[in-house]
C-alpha cells in the first residue's frame, strides 16, 4: 500500500493497480487528486431527474413510470460513472491523468517532459483555454470537467507521446512535440493542495525551475483570452490561436 500524502483523495483498486504498473518508471504513488461531482452538481442532476419523472408520472400508468425511472437512472449512473472518474496521480517521477473509468486508461507523463514553471492554478477555465489555443477542438489533454471552474494546469507532452511512453515505459525527449494539458479540481482548496503537491514531487526528482511552481501558481489566477494569460501559461507560440499570434505582433 503507497503512502500517500495527508490531503490525498482515496486510492481506489484501479488507481492502485495503475501506480503499481508505472512504479518500475515513475516510483511510488504521492497523492490522488479526484475531480467528482460537486453537490450542486449532483442537485442540478437529481432535480432534472425527478422532474422528468414527475413529467412521465402525469402521462402514464404506474407500471411505464417505473420502469422508466429505473432505466433513466441507470443510464444516468453509468454516464456518471465515466464522466466523474477523472483523476490526476502524483507519483515519486511522474503523474498519470485521464480517465479511471471501466475500460478507459489514462495517460502517463514523466516529470522530464514537465515544464515546471508552467504549473499553474486557473479559475474559469474551460471557454478561455479552448480561445488560447490554434487547435479550437476536443483533445485529450484537456481534462475538464462542467461542473468546476478551477484548474490547474502545465505544458507537457503531446497526447500521443504520453501515450507511447504510457505503452512502453521508455522516455524519449520531445521538446517540440508539446501541447497544454488541464486537470479540473473540484474547490479552491483542492487546486491549492495539488499545486503543493505538483512542487514537493517536481522538487524531489530534481525538475529545473521546480522552485517557481507555488510563487508562478498561487494564487489562482482568473483566465483571460489576452497575450499575458498565454504568456502566464507558458503556452509555446505554435500552440497560441492566430489572434493571440496577431496581437503580439502589433504590440
Amino acid at each position: 500500500m503507497p503512502h500517500l500524502s495527508p490531503s490525498s483523495h482515496r486510492a481506489t483498486r484501479k488507481v492502485r493497480d495503475v501506480a503499481e504498473r508505472h512504479r518500475a518508471t515513475l516510483g511510488e504513488l504521492r497523492h490522488v487528486e479526484s475531480c467528482t461531482l460537486s453537490a450542486r452538481a449532483i442537485g442540478i442532476v437529481a432535480g432534472v431527474f425527478a422532474l422528468v419523472v414527475a413529467v412521465m408520472a402525469f402521462n402514464g400508468s404506474v407500471l411505464q413510470v417505473a420502469i422508466f425511472a429505473v432505466g433513466m437512472g441507470i443510464v444516468l449512473a453509468v454516464i456518471l460513472r465515466f464522466v466523474a472518474s477523472e483523476k490526476l496521480l502524483v507519483l515519486e517521477r511522474g503523474l498519470v491523468v485521464g480517465s479511471f473509468g471501466p475500460f478507459l486508461s489514462p495517460y502517463a507523463v514523466p516529470y522530464a517532459d514537465v515544464v515546471a514553471p508552467s504549473v499553474a492554478a486557473i479559475v474559469g477555465t474551460q471557454r478561455p483555454v479552448s480561445l488560447l489555443k490554434a487547435d479550437q477542438g476536443a483533445s485529450a489533454t484537456n481534462r475538464t470537467a462542467l461542473w468546476s471552474l478551477r484548474s490547474v494546469t502545465f505544458v507537457g507532452p503531446t497526447a500521443e507521446v504520453s501515450r507511447a511512453f504510457t505503452r512502453t515505459g521508455t522516455w524519449q525527449p520531445q521538446p517540440d512535440r508539446q501541447d497544454l494539458w488541464v486537470f479540473s479540481v473540484r474547490d479552491a482548496h483542492r487546486q491549492e493542495v495539488l499545486v503543493h503537491e505538483l512542487a514537493a514531487a517536481l522538487r524531489l526528482s530534481g525538475q529545473p525551475g521546480a522552485d517557481l511552481v507555488l510563487p508562478h501558481a498561487l494564487p489562482s489566477r482568473r483566465l483571460r483570452v489576452s497575450v499575458t494569460d498565454a504568456d502566464h501559461l507558458h503556452l509555446p507560440e505554435r500552440l497560441r490561436s492566430t489572434s493571440l499570434q496577431v496581437r503580439a505582433g502589433a504590440r
